[in-house]
């Protein structure tokens, strides 16, 4: 599944459970980390997939781990300043369809190759192809920077503050333990949306 595909059914699933069909919202603020170069415009089509008023605009918004809160922040915000009376705001992000992309040595060639004005200048660009520079690359949770995941940089963190892998662990057990027992107990029944005829967590 892409992006897109879940976007629009998280979102289809909003506007059925409040009645929002044909409505002209303020705007729709969403986003993924993790994008196809043809997603640029995520948000916007992903509206535009749906039965919102096509008048609605939409942005998209990329932070880490954080996209959807700074969306319901950049929503909220336009409601405080009274920009906008009501919007849509989240983040989405599928795994099961990452881009995977040259490495940059191909990445040249095929640019090269593209902007060469001969067949014999296209044919020697692409001579220099070799089979290696043909393995695709995917995206890694690094920051560019400091070469380190999100959790390398948590580890950072925790040890500055001196705490232990154990009490990390600990945390995020009792997290997932409260998390599975209100899912199990329906807290989040009236805003879950099934998806591809899953409509609980397998």
């Amino acid at each position: 599944s892409s992006n897109q595909d879940m976007l629009v059914a998280a979102l289809n699933g909003l506007i059925v459970r409040y009645n929002l069909k044909g409505e002209l919202l303020g705007e729709v603020a969403g986003g993924a980390v993790i994008k196809h170069s043809w997603e640029f415009n995520l948000t916007r089509e992903s509206v535009m997939s749906t039965s919102l008023d096509p008048r609605t605009p939409a942005c998209d918004l990329q932070q880490a781990c954080d996209t959807g809160i700074e969306t319901a922040v950049y929503i909220a915000n336009k409601i405080a300043l009274g920009q906008i009376e009501a919007g849509i705001a989240g983040g989405v992000d599928s795994t099961s369809n990452v881009p995977l992309v040259l490495g940059e040595k191909a990445r040249k060639i095929l640019l090269a190759a593209n902007r060469a004005k001969t067949f014999g200048g296209k044919v020697r660009e692409f001579l220099k192809m070799r089979p290696g520079y043909l393995a695709p690359v995917a995206p890694a949770n690094l920051e560019p920077r400091t070469g380190l995941s999100m959790g390398g940089h948590t580890e950072i963190t925790a040890k500055h503050y001196g705490i232990s892998r154990q009490d990390q662990d600990a945390f995020a057990l009792e997290s997932h333990q409260k998390m599975a027992r209100a899912y199990e107990s329906g807290f989040f029944s009236d805003m879950i949306t099934p998806y591809e005829g899953l409509s609980r967590d397998n």
